[in-house]
């Protein structure tokens, strides 16, 4: 599977691939809902990086009192020593191979996207980095917009052993010169329509007036063809 025609929304410390020919209301739901749940996981919560174990369980939350059903998960732990040997059978790869998501090709879509988009790498400096005296942490989240709508997420948590620049953010997305332990949690949720339509534009409103107050999201082009 290919990624190049999706757009790339960055809502948060979520980076979101949206395919051609998802219906406007869709998405906009989408963009609404996640959104709202990192604000109310925030909030429930604190910050994902001093309690990712509770800001997880409350985010999760926030897309139930939406509405959003959850059908699949996984949690998983990956180690990037070069001395590990990879697990043929994980919990991670059993929600990609369910799903059907092409992992190395939506990284890499990414991660080009981003290359090209200096602005997009700030925007995930401010969200989903942290860095403090000589060490840093990342908390990014990737996503994927499918029609129903349907929102497959997967998270990853690290920690390093020094501050993180805009270039080793880079470095991050590719994937490139990583070593340490990633804590990854994976969801996919089914929006419950007529359910959500009550709260809809209560809730869009409620973002509208939340993005004036403190912007959170940046949308990014599609990858520019050779």
């Amino acid at each position: 599977m290919t990624y190049t025609d999706h757009t790339l929304t960055l809502i948060g410390q979520t980076a979101l691939l949206v395919p051609p020919g998802i219906e406007v209301q869709q998405r906009e739901d989408a963009l609404d809902s996640l959104h709202y749940c990192q604000l109310l996981a925030d909030k429930k919560a604190g910050s994902c990086f001093d309690h990712p174990d509770e800001w997880a369980v409350a985010y999760r939350k926030a897309f139930a009192s939406l509405n959003w059903i959850k059908f699949v998960s996984a949690h998983d732990s990956i180690s990037l020593a070069p001395q590990a040997t990879p697990r043929q059978d994980t919990p991670l790869l059993s929600w990609l191979k369910q799903r059907k998501i092409d992992v190395d090709m939506a990284v890499a879509t990414l991660s080009q996207v981003l290359s090209g988009a200096p602005e997009g790498l700030e925007h995930l400096l401010r969200f989903a980095v942290r860095n403090e005296a000589d060490k840093g942490e990342v908390h990014i989240e990737f996503g994927l917009l499918g029609a129903g709508p349907i929102l497959d997420l997967c998270s990853v948590s690290m920690q390093c052993d020094h501050p993180i620049t805009r270039e080793t953010l880079a470095t991050i997305a590719q994937r490139a010169q990583l070593q340490g332990e990633l804590a990854v949690r994976a969801l996919s949720l089914n929006l419950s329509n007529q359910r959500f339509a009550a709260r809809r534009s209560d809730l869009h409103t409620l973002i509208l007036d939340k993005e004036l107050e403190k912007p959170r999201r940046l949308a990014l082009g599609v990858i520019p063809h050779e």
